[in-house]
């Protein structure tokens, strides 16, 4: 199903999308840019490293780059959002203190949210294409300031985390370019292969090979972005043989390793 609707504006780095209708990213769990997500209906669930967590509507989600995450809707005919995504294009020091970590603003402060209703405003005023390109990027640099501005335990609220799930992802983590299936994860850890298999696709919907793959394609990309050869980072990554790293980049990045995909 196409969207019912939706505008994009792209300007130095930044992209801004006012959207209804599913996703152009289902299935990609872990982007290469930050991403805030501002939920404007019901429905919706987050599965993230920390579990799952409802988000209700008039909701702002912080996601840092290659972070797992993904988002499942209800009805994704009715799902309208304001989808920001952008790389590493700030003094860090700016953004980094509200994109450290997964942050979930249900209780948005009002001087957030007429900056949010100023940039739909912008996409439904049709203005012409580079006023409302500056208009967005203008916004956004204000919602950066806002949000740093803003942010305390009380309104960021990271989802509570599962003790279980924590030791099952922060043993992949550690153990990512080694062979890696449910029996290895639960004979170091004294759980059953069923528990890990069940941990994975219970809280981050997805199953635990699936989840492997997309943790090893987020460190090659990432050391690719250092400038490293593909043909060096597959088996730093826990692949194989070059051929097998290179369908599996290839499908999920959408471009070949050596053309850097981003997401």
């Amino acid at each position: 199903m196409e969207n019912e609707f939706c505008k994009v504006v792209t300007y130095d780095g930044l992209t801004v999308k006012y959207a209804q209708g599913p996703s152009s990213r289902r299935g990609k769990e872990i982007h290469t840019c930050y991403e805030m997500v501002y939920f404007m209906t019901d429905g919706n669930i987050l599965y993230s490293e920390y579990g799952q967590r409802k988000i209700p509507a008039q909701t702002l989600l912080l996601i840092p780059k290659h972070t797992y995450h993904r988002i499942d809707i209800e009805d994704e005919s009715k799902y309208r959002r304001i989808v920001m995504n952008f790389g590493d294009m700030f003094v860090p020091e700016l953004f980094q203190e509200i994109m450290d970590d997964i942050h979930i603003f249900d209780n948005i402060p009002e001087n957030v949210m007429r900056i949010l209703r100023r940039m739909i405003s912008a996409f439904d005023q049709e203005l012409p294409e580079y006023k409302c390109n500056l208009l967005q990027y203008a916004c956004f640099i204000q919602l950066l300031i806002e949000l740093s501005l803003q942010k305390n335990p009380q309104q960021a609220i990271p989802a509570e985390t599962n003790a279980t799930l924590a030791s099952i992802i922060a043993y992949i983590d550690d153990h990512l370019t080694e062979t890696l299936n449910e029996y290895i994860i639960a004979k170091d850890l004294f759980l059953s292969p069923s528990t890990v298999r069940t941990m994975i696709s219970r809280n981050l919907n997805t199953s635990l090979h699936r989840y492997i793959i997309r943790k090893r394609l987020t460190l090659a990309q990432q050391l690719i972005e250092t400038e490293k050869h593909p043909s060096l980072v597959y088996q730093k990554c826990g692949f194989a043989d070059y051929s097998t790293f290179y369908r599996a980049y290839k499908n999920y990045f959408g471009v070949s390793p050596s053309q850097r995909g981003k997401l």
